[in-house]
């Protein structure tokens, strides 16, 4: 039995990780843990200037629709599993929040994955050294088994090869 976490944010190279998951054959009585994560903003308190109540509601507000959101994409991925035939397979889902980098690690860790699977930005060098990777942080600190899903480029037209 297979213990895999897929890790998604809704982008087009997550897309591709649910993709690619559907389309396999897994082990019957394999588990799937969908997990997404909540990284919003520090918003700075300024009590100077009697702002702690309205930071705290648009704090409030940008959580609830986060939650709500990350709910709806775990459901979205959850139906594309179905679709692709994952019906032997017990799938769960949970919302994170805080660091993905870390967050992903520590739910795997603590669910006992076996595979950890993960879609790669195509992020160019300057990019990844601003933002930095969080798939190359999960295969670098993983404890188990890393799948890093890239989506395939189209074609460009007119160009042969």
């Amino acid at each position: 039995m297979m213990r895999i976490l897929l890790a998604v944010d809704g982008s087009d190279c997550s897309k591709a990780a649910v993709e690619e998951f559907a389309r396999r054959p897994w082990p019957t009585g394999s588990k799937l843990r969908v997990v997404t994560v909540i990284d919003l903003p520090l918003l700075p308190l300024l009590p100077d200037l009697g702002m702690e109540n309205f930071l705290t509601d648009i704090s409030q507000t940008l959580d609830k629709a986060a939650r709500a959101h990350a709910r709806s994409l775990i459901g979205d991925v959850v139906a594309t599993i179905l679709k692709g035939g994952g019906k032997d397979i017990t799938i769960t889902g949970k919302v994170l929040k805080g660091s993905p980098k870390r967050l992903i690690l520590d739910e795997a860790e603590k669910w006992n994955a076996t595979l950890i699977m993960v879609g790669a930005h195509d992020y160019q060098d300057s990019e990844r050294a601003m933002f930095g990777s969080v798939s190359q942080a999960v295969a670098i600190n993983a404890k188990c088994s890393v799948e890093i899903v890239r989506r395939q480029k189209p074609a460009k037209r007119g160009v042969r090869k």
